[in-house]
């Protein structure tokens, strides 16, 4: 369930403390910092990209190479990309399928900002996670950052539906239950949570509970009658009458 940020600091951050009494080079010193500074702007991404990866070295090293008083221009502004990417948390995956749009993203106002996570939740799929995570608690603007936690929420759930649906296959429904349970919580408004949830417990025969999770996804705003009606999970519920009060209640 969501994505742990490639900066991700187990050893990086042990590391971080060694970095700031020992000095940068011992933490920089496998990784070539020239690479930054190469005219190819194509061999130059590639570096960035592989020290977005490098989880050896932390962002303590990189911001005290930035500050060393030898620091071209180049290199700092290299530098201050790095740390960007990897507080937000973007992977190489995702840039590539969003294309440089986010690099545009703090010189735009609010509603093409929106525009953007649309798009770019739409390319990058759960892939882009991390990011929509950093910009619903980092963006200015309290519209875009509900935006774009509403949209972390959903990519999560697709994220998370390949997990449910290998655990329903196999007959662990508790366990399926367990990844809704826990992303309901973090969610706790999200009405398709609960339906997904509906599912699992029709399909394992509790239709009390299933009724019980079908009130709370009509009660956040579930109104999908169609899929009421059509999906296969919901056979064992269709016969009872409280499940056909509860369809009746939202056309």
């Amino acid at each position: 369930m969501g994505t742990t940020p490639r900066f991700a600091h187990g050893w990086a951050g042990a590391c971080a403390a060694v970095a700031l009494g020992l000095g940068f080079a011992v933490e920089v010193r496998a990784f070539d910092l020239g690479r930054l500074e190469l005219v190819s702007s194509v061999e130059r991404d590639a570096a960035m990209w592989d020290l977005v990866e490098d989880t050896l070295t932390p962002d303590a090293a990189l911001e005290a190479r930035a500050r060393a008083p030898d620091a071209s221009p180049q290199l700092r502004w290299a530098l201050a990309r790095v740390l960007r990417w990897r507080r937000l948390g973007y992977t190489r995956a995702a840039w590539a399928l969003a294309g440089d749009a986010l690099a545009r993203y703090d010189t735009l106002d609010w509603r093409a900002r929106v525009r953007l996570l649309d798009e770019y939740a739409r390319r990058a799929g759960p892939a882009g996670l991390a990011a929509m995570a950093a910009a619903g608690n980092r963006d200015p603007s309290a519209r875009v950052r509900a935006h774009a936690l509403a949209l972390a929420g959903r990519l999560e759930l697709v994220a998370a539906g390949t997990e449910v649906n290998r655990l329903v296959r196999a007959g662990a429904w508790d366990a399926a239950l367990a990844v809704l349970d826990a992303l309901q919580a973090r969610y706790p408004a999200e009405a398709e949570v609960h339906y997904q949830a509906v599912c699992v417990l029709a399909l394992a025969g509790r239709v009390e509970p299933a009724l019980d999770r079908l009130a709370r996804a009509i009660g956040c705003g579930f109104d999908d009658t169609q899929r009421l009606d059509l999906d296969p999970d919901l056979a064992s519920l269709r016969d009872q009458r409280r499940y056909q009060d509860l369809v009746k209640s939202i056309r």
